[in-house]
């Protein structure tokens, strides 16, 4: 049987922006308990949907995203207060809460996941249904977030004011794994 891996495709925050995001991951986990976004990732956009890999493929995935973003520049995308979700439908075992900040999106990150999406993830199966609406976001709270979390983490977040501009420099795989994902590779972009 093949070696079979899970990628998800992001874009990592760095530097201040990771650390705002972090400050309010962890302010979170003291008002809801919810940990998850702690413990198995650090602050990202997702740019694309969660392709399963097999390892005669990888030399082939790694060609492709090379490619791409040897092609693509670096760009800005705000973040601008919160949303979330009490309707995720993700992996077993997790909750269906999510909360988020919200991403603008501009027409270079468009771009960018529909590149992804024609010239990469169309040619994979994917390990969650495959992203057909676009709706970027960096995930603050979510997996082991239940209702009345999510309630409290709502008004936490309704009372603050979060605006920031993020530079988009790279796609990242990352291999998910049961208890933390962990960064395969980095492709960054032409400059």
């Amino acid at each position: 049987m093949n070696n079979i891996k899970r990628y998800s495709i992001v874009c990592y925050l760095e530097n201040e922006h990771h650390d705002r995001v972090r400050v309010i991951q962890k302010e979170l986990l003291k008002l809801t308990g919810s940990r998850k976004c702690l413990d198995s990732w650090s602050p990202h956009l997702t740019i694309g949907s969660g392709i399963l890999v097999t390892s005669e493929k990888q030399a082939e995935i790694d060609k492709s995203f090379g490619k791409l973003t040897n092609e693509q520049k670096e760009f800005e995308v705000l973040l601008a207060d919160f949303g979330g979700t009490e309707n995720f439908k993700g992996a077993d075992g997790l909750t269906p809460y999510v909360l988020w900040i919200n991403v603008v999106v501009n027409k270079e990150l468009q771009t960018l996941f529909d590149n992804i999406a024609e010239a990469i993830t169309s040619k994979y199966d994917t390990f969650w249904p495959r992203i057909i609406q676009y709706v970027p976001h960096v995930t603050v709270a979510y997996g082991d977030l239940n209702a009345e979390g999510y309630e409290k983490g709502k008004m936490y977040l309704s009372e603050l004011k979060f605006t920031d501009t993020i530079k988009i420099s790279h796609v990242a795989l990352v291999e998910n794994f049961p208890d933390k994902d962990i960064e395969y590779k980095r492709f960054y972009f032409r400059r």
